[in-house]
């Protein structure tokens, strides 16, 4: 079968789109997922064994992923919960790897948009776009940081007993806003705001993406006081 990213007839590996471990914390003791839904013709409860995976990468591009998932684990996150009990309404963060954090970004949106399950559905790329991030990630040559950026929230729940969302997963969302798309993830303890431009004139926070020299400004907010968050919680509790 034809590998998605490098498109050579290759066996093809079952590959997680968010990182296996980014699943870990919402786990329960036989190793399933809780998945809620705010479809009413949905079950209240239903378990996955593993995070949503699809055949779309060649080992060896699965390894290229993989390496900058290593990265992400190993510097981002749980960088919240590091920072317990005093953590800061924002992070100042620097000396981070520039090309491996931008890698992780765009892996995680290309292969959510090039993925066909129902999780992944509301990403959807123009073909040129598509083309476009999947040549930066098989150049390993990461572009300028208004290609294609992305805006990082670190997200807390305001509960002592479980105070970051590391564990917390939800369906990616297209967010349409002046004439720009944006796509919402939710996972790793982080919202992930992935902006559809090359053109830095139409990025609204330009200092809230990570910079060419590892600087990365984060923001960090109580979940329960943001909008969205609230109407979930009323969706769900209908």
């Amino acid at each position: 079968m034809k590998c998605k990213l490098c498109h050579e007839d290759k066996p093809l590996v079952k590959s997680h789109i968010i990182p296996e471990f980014c699943y870990s914390e919402a786990y329960d003791s036989l190793h399933r997922l809780n998945e809620l839904s705010t479809d009413p013709e949905v079950a209240d409860k239903c378990f996955r064994q593993k995070g949503v995976r699809q055949r779309l990468l060649c080992v060896d591009c699965e390894q290229l992923f993989s390496r900058a998932e290593k990265y992400f684990r190993e510097t981002l996150y749980q960088e919240l919960e590091r920072r317990l009990p005093d953590v800061p309404p924002t992070l100042h963060l620097s000396s981070l790897d520039y090309c491996r954090l931008r890698m992780f970004q765009l892996s995680v949106l290309w292969r959510a948009a090039v993925s066909d399950t129902e999780f992944f559905e509301n990403v959807t790329l123009p073909a040129q776009d598509e083309a476009n991030i999947r040549a930066i990630i098989l150049s390993e040559h990461m572009d300028e940081p208004h290609v294609y950026p992305c805006v990082m929230v670190g997200l807390l729940t305001g509960e002592p007993g479980v105070p970051t969302m590391d564990g917390f997963l939800l369906k990616p969302e297209r967010l349409e806003s002046m004439n720009t798309t944006r796509y919402r993830f939710i996972f790793g303890g982080y919202a992930w705001f992935y902006i559809l431009t090359t053109d830095e004139s139409s990025i609204a926070h330009p200092e809230l993406i990570v910079t060419k020299d590892g600087r990365l400004t984060v923001p960090v907010k109580i979940a329960k006081d943001m909008e969205f968050f609230q109407r979930l919680g009323a969706d769900i509790n209908k």
